[in-house]
C-alpha cells in the first residue's frame, strides 16, 4: 500500500464520526399510548453507572408487569457509548418486584411530566431504562439522570405503586441506598425532650432483655406526632423491638421505635418498652440517641 493510500485512509478514519457500538435507543414517545399487549412486555430498571473504582456499585432495581419475567439481557445491546463498562450491576442479582398493568401505565404517565428525564440525555450517573416489545421488535429508552431528577423518578414510582406494598417497600429501600429518597425528613426534637433509660431484666421466655426508655416533653410546647426514638445499640446487641431502620435521619441505618402515633403535650411523658437481644449479657447502654417527630421521611 502506498504512503498516499495510507494517508487517505487515516484521514477517512479521522473524518468518520464516532458511533455508539450498541443498538439505537428509542425516544420516550415509543412508551406512550401502548396497547395492553405491549404494556405487558414493559420492563424498567435503575442502574448506578457512576465511577466505582475501589468501591462497589449499588445493585440494580428492576421491575416488570406481573407475569412477565424480567430479562435484563435485552438492555445489553443498547448500552450507551462511554458507559459500556458501567452496567456491571445488571449482571449480578438485581432487586426485583412486579406491578400491575395500570400501575406501570401510571408510572409511565408520571415520567412524561419530567422533561429532564424524557429527553433521554446524560445529566448524572443514575440510568433509568425502559424496554418494550412492539411488533416483535424490542425498543429501549434510557435517560441518565442527576440526583434531582433521580428523586423525582423515585417519587413517580411511589405515587404509581402506592397501593402495592411490596413495590413501595422495595422502591423506598432502594431510593434509600441511592440517597435519593424523595421528600423531607422528620424534625429532630431531641433538644425538646429528656430521655431516661430504666433498668433491663431478662425475659426468661424470649431470652431478650426488657427495659424502658422514658421520653418526657420538656419544651413547654406540644410535640406533634408521630414521634420516634432512634439509637445505636452496642455492636454485639440489636434492638429486637425496632419498627425499622433510618434512611435519611441521623444516625443513618440505625433502628428506630415508635414512641407515639399522636402528639406529646408539654410535660407529658411516654414509657417506651424496648427489647434487646443481648447474647453476652453485657450492660446495656445506647449511643446516638435521638427523637424525631412529625410527618416526613425516616
Amino acid at each position: 500500500m502506498s504512503d498516499r493510500i495510507v494517508i487517505l485512509a487515516s484521514i477517512a478514519l479521522i473524518a468518520t464520526p464516532l458511533r455508539c457500538t450498541g443498538d439505537t435507543l428509542s425516544p420516550f414517545s415509543e412508551f406512550q399510548g401502548l396497547s395492553p399487549a405491549e404494556l405487558n412486555t414493559v420492563q424498567c430498571k435503575v442502574t448506578d453507572v457512576g465511577d466505582h473504582v475501589g468501591g462497589h456499585a449499588l445493585p440494580t432495581l428492576a421491575f416488570s408487569v406481573t407475569g412477565h419475567q424480567i430479562d435484563l439481557s435485552v438492555f445489553l445491546p443498547f448500552h450507551r457509548a462511554g458507559f459500556e463498562n458501567s452496567y456491571g450491576a445488571d449482571q449480578s442479582s438485581a432487586l426485583t418486584f412486579a406491578v400491575g398493568p395500570a400501575e406501570m401505565s401510571s408510572f409511565i404517565d408520571g415520567l412524561a411530566t419530567l422533561p429532564a428525564v424524557t429527553d433521554g440525555g446524560v445529566d448524572g450517573y443514575q440510568s433509568l431504562s425502559l424496554s418494550v416489545v412492539k411488533s416483535g421488535s424490542t425498543k429501549v429508552f434510557e435517560s441518565i439522570v442527576d440526583a434531582t431528577s433521580g428523586k423525582a423518578v423515585f417519587q413517580k414510582m411511589l405515587d404509581a405503586f402506592s397501593a402495592n406494598t411490596p413495590a413501595t417497600n422495595q422502591v423506598t429501600a432502594h431510593a434509600c441506598m441511592y440517597g435519593l429518597l424523595p421528600g423531607t425528613p422528620m424534625a429532630d426534637v431531641t433538644s425538646a425532650v429528656s430521655l431516661s433509660l430504666r433498668g433491663f431484666r431478662k425475659d426468661r421466655v424470649t431470652g431478650q432483655y426488657v427495659g424502658t426508655v422514658r421520653v418526657t416533653n420538656t419544651s413547654g410546647q406540644q410535640i406533634v406526632g408521630p414521634i420516634i426514638f432512634v439509637c445505636r445499640p452496642p455492636e454485639n446487641m440489636s434492638l429486637a423491638s425496632s419498627n425499622g431502620v433510618t434512611c435519611v435521619l441521623f444516625p443513618r441505618g440505625a433502628p428506630f421505635q415508635m414512641v407515639s402515633s399522636g402528639s406529646l403535650s408539654a410535660g407529658q411523658h411516654v414509657d417506651l418498652i424496648v427489647r434487646v437481644d443481648n447474647p453476652d449479657a453485657d450492660n446495656i447502654a445506647f449511643a446516638s440517641e435521638r427523637v424525631y417527630s412529625g410527618a416526613g421521611n425516616k
